[in-house]
């Protein structure tokens, strides 16, 4: 009772501070400047465009201290972003979210850009990348298949980087330290170069980003400190070339290398001690101190080529993106061991005197590649009937080497180690279509289409029999193909230019794709099928006075086939399955004021009901979670508040100013909803101010996030299963002060 009155007390204070995310800028000193945003892969303003979208500007970003995925998630309404280890991110929207997991044959249920570069193919698991030299971010909610494809039945981000300019050379270089309550320190070092070529025709521009965030977990048993370090470097070049005004050539490379050591599990706020749990009555035998800390290496390569040329009445864009990644993971598994024992007839009570000089290791070496191609044409200007069509290659690889070194005297004798080499394609291709025709000056019917054809293929290569896992030596084939269609269809009403009202049918899915069926055929299925989402929107988008915007939606979504992560009855196993059904629906009030001169009032407040509508059954036919059930990481209240500063501190100089509030209701990490995996609710206050020079060539500013040091679960990983596992949260970092010195040319 005392945690609701809490909450409701924040919520009237919001309210009364008044506040969307849309990011208006401020211009004479009260009114609000208009938006342009991409979203719909023609220019639009934000006010215009018929659906729930918001937009950060670079001015947003920077006074907010955004500089992560991570950090992006505290200013995005109806949409969160959850960092379930260091450098990824579980992202969730309108109820909709993807299991967190290594699978190689899952993926995103929002779909990620970087400019004209998708992430789709990415697993479901969202690596982190630094938000520096952003022009800005537009964050789509609910489905965009019929623009986006299959990587966003939920949603999409799009970062839209800073071009190169052939008009000025221009430099900029931010350094910063930040040191973490109970744990180290940390530091981070930004550079942008930008150099003309040729005045007017081409630009290079060079970025660079290197972060060490700082440390704050203990494992005791391991006599290690501070032990879940991050670092993470990431470098760009880019290209602009325009010989003409009808031609536009942009070109980049970008580079990120990201070493992880341990996740962010604890067994209590700053610490990793498995040890200390012991028996759990009633449960079984919990999982010692493992061996040592996991490590999580990654690198890739990305390169886009986008060229647009300007026809007069139509563009025609090309957009060729390649990636490449390689990521090694190693971790000592000790804590599964209790599963295996007794799945091979060990006594519970036996299970600690058996797991003496014991060893068990799990090393994967993934890599990942990855080609699409898009080729659309654009209307330009203000017509009647405004358009765009197109269609949309992708070529996707993922090769994984997964070796298990187990050893357990006392039962196996001699050491057990086995190999699978696992092999995954999907071949996709779509035609897409979207236009918009002003029927009559206030009323806008919006039709879209995308056919969409995928060709999945997975192959298991067990290259040494292993006792305890059983799977003979062979190789496994599995091939699966479906088509899928996507619409999209908006009708929007303008009485007056203040206030736009709309009403949205959308559709979106993610592929199904095969299993790994052959660690246990008898209980795991060989695919799995496309999950569909199906999608009704209320919304109206107001600006009723020149210093104030007022936006409310209403949704639902219908879910059928819902992807999930399922155990075979042993808990050896992971697979994915289906759902029978699931539904979500919802509010959202998105408000933002300027009452005066440099003040900037921004709030989200959001409701999300989003459960099974059926039993969920494993293979077996066995009960996982029940209809009623809430989906993972969905909380039902959310609210996400900030203010923002800026004043003439003295001639030259300008002050600024930042406090940003962020309450999620309780949600579950697990879609049985054990109370094992009650992540409780989430309160964050970050606060960030500083200097500058009114050119900005300079400036200085400070910042303390988690200022109240709350202790915070962001998600539960359950270590082991079949009652014999431990959970292990994730809280949110401590109290972090940091500083940070910027300069520009």
């Amino acid at each position: 009772m005392r945690q609701v009155k809490q909450f409701h007390f924040t919520v009237i204070a919001a309210a009364i501070a008044a506040l969307p995310l849309a990011s208006y800028a401020q211009q004479n000193d009260s009114a609000l400047e208009k938006i342009t945003v991409t979203a719909t892969k023609r220019e639009a303003v934000l006010t215009d465009v018929s659906l729930g979208i918001s937009a950060l500007s670079d001015k947003a970003l920077e006074a907010r201290g955004i500089a992560s995925l991570e950090d992006l998630g505290a200013s995005a309404p109806g949409m969160d972003i959850i960092k379930t280890s260091p450098g990824e991110n579980l992202l969730v929207s309108r109820g909709i979210s993807t299991s967190q997991s290594l699978s190689i044959q899952s993926g995103p249920a929002v779909g990620v850009y970087i400019d004209e570069m998708p992430l789709a193919g990415l697993t479901s698991g969202v690596p982190d990348f630094g938000l520096w030299d952003v022009a800005r971010v537009e964050m789509l909610r609910g489905p965009q298949g019929t623009l986006y494809g299959e990587g966003a039945m939920a949603g999409t981000i799009r970062i839209i980087s800073n071009a190169p300019d052939s008009n000025k050379t221009a430099a900029r270089v931010q350094i910063g330290g930040a040191s973490v309550d109970g744990g180290s320190t940390g530091n981070s070092l930004h550079g942008m170069l930008n150099l003309p070529l040729s005045q007017g025709v081409a630009a290079l521009r060079a970025t660079l980003s290197s972060v060490k965030d700082p440390a704050w977990i203990d494992a005791p048993e391991l006599n290690k400190k501070d032990a879940n370090t991050h670092q993470q470097d990431d470098a760009k070049l880019a290209l602009r070339v325009t010989p003409s005004d009808k031609l536009k050539i942009d070109a980049s490379v970008w580079h990120q290398n990201s070493q992880a050591v341990h996740g962010n599990n604890q067994t209590a706020p700053g610490v990793y001690s498995p040890t200390s749990l012991g028996v759990q009555p009633g449960v079984g035998v919990a999982p010692i101190a493992n061996g040592q800390l996991n490590t999580d290496k990654r690198s890739s390569d990305s390169a886009n080529l986008t060229v647009n040329y300007d026809f007069g009445s139509v563009s025609l864009v090309s957009a060729t993106s390649h990636v490449k990644q390689n990521a090694d993971f190693m971790a000592d598994s000790r804590d599964t061991l209790p599963i295996a024992l007794v799945y091979l007839g060990v006594p519970g009570a036996a299970v600690p005197f058996v797991l003496g000089g014991t060893e068990l290791t799990n090393t994967r070496k993934r890599t990942l590649s990855m080609t699409t191609q898009e080729l659309r044409l654009v209307s330009n200007g203000e017509q009647s009937l405004n358009w765009s069509a197109g269609a949309y290659f992708k070529a996707l690889d993922r090769h994984v080497n997964n070796d298990w070194h187990i050893l357990v005297p006392l039962v196996l004798g001699p050491a057990d180690d086995s190999t699978v080499v696992s092999d995954t394609s999907s071949n996709s291709k779509a035609l897409f279509a979207e236009a918009d025709w002003k029927a009559s000056p206030s009323v806008t019917l919006t039709g879209g289409l995308r056919a969409y054809n995928d060709d999945r293929s997975a192959t298991a290569d067990v290259k040494n029999f292993s006792n305890v896992f059983g799977v003979p030596v062979g190789v496994y084939n599995t091939k699966v193909s479906e088509s899928q269609t996507t619409y999209n269809f908006i009708a929007s009403w303008k009485p007056s230019s203040q206030i736009n009202v709309f009403a949205r049918a959308a559709s979106g899915f993610r592929s199904g794709g095969p299993n790994l069926w052959v660690q246990d055929p008898a209980n795991i299925p060989k695919d799995f099928k496309a999950e569909k989402i199906q999608s009704f929107e209320l919304g109206v988008k107001s600006n009723p006075m020149t210093w104030l915007v007022a936006n409310a939606y209403l949704y639902r979504n219908e879910w059928k086939d819902k992807q999930v992560n399922l155990s075979t009855p042993s808990g050896l196993y992971d697979y994915l399955g289906n759902a029978g059904a699931a539904q979500s629906q919802g509010a959202e009030l998105e408000l933002q004021a300027y009452p005066t001169k440099g003040l900037s009032l921004n709030a989200a407040l959001t409701y999300t009901d989003a459960k099974l509508t059926k039993d969920l059954l494993n293979s077996s036919g066995a009960v996982v979670a029940k209809n009623g059930n809430v989906l993972p990481y969905v909380a039902p209240w959310e609210l996400k508040a900030s203010a923002d500063y800026r004043w003439n501190a003295s001639q030259g100089m300008n002050g600024l100013a930042n406090l940003s509030y962020v309450y999620r209701d309780a949600n579950y990490s697990e879609i049985s909803n054990s109370a094992a995996t009650n992540n409780g609710s989430l309160t964050q206050l970050n606060l960030r101010g500083g200097v500058e020079s009114s050119k900005k060539t300079w400036g200085v500013f400070g910042y303390v996030r988690n200022l109240t040091n709350a202790h915070s679960i962001t998600t539960i990983q359950m270590a082991a299963g079949g009652g014999y596992g431990v959970r292990y949260p994730s809280y949110v970092q401590p109290r972090t002060i940091g500083i940070e010195l910027q300069a520009a040319y």
